[in-house]
């Protein structure tokens, strides 16, 4: 269902973004006797990769989204998400970088 506000749709996005970033940092915080820990490491991981591609995809739809009819959009927002964009490109190629 289309988001009937750009608010709505930033909240979702930095709802998205909040969840991805606590599973980003438990990974990052895990201790050695943790990672050996096969089975609640791969959990953690999992979670990583699911709460970063819901944030991923869903900062990936914004632009399009924006443009459509539903939305009242105009220039200055869509460089304010392009700016967004190139402010998370370094979360991303961290996160990408973990693997």
């Amino acid at each position: 269902m289309p988001k009937t506000t750009i608010t709505d749709f930033e909240d979702e996005i930095t709802a998205k973004k909040d969840v991805f970033y606590e599973a980003f940092e438990d990974i990052l915080l895990l201790q050695e006797d943790e990672i050996a820990e096969t089975p609640a490491f791969q959990r953690r991981i999992n979670h990583l990769t699911k709460t970063a591609g819901d944030f991923f995809s869903l900062f990936d739809r914004f632009l399009s989204e924006y443009r459509m009819g539903y939305f009242d959009s105009n220039k200055n927002i869509q460089t304010i998400k392009i700016d967004s964009t190139v402010n998370n490109l370094n979360t991303i190629l961290t996160y990408w970088g973990l693997y």
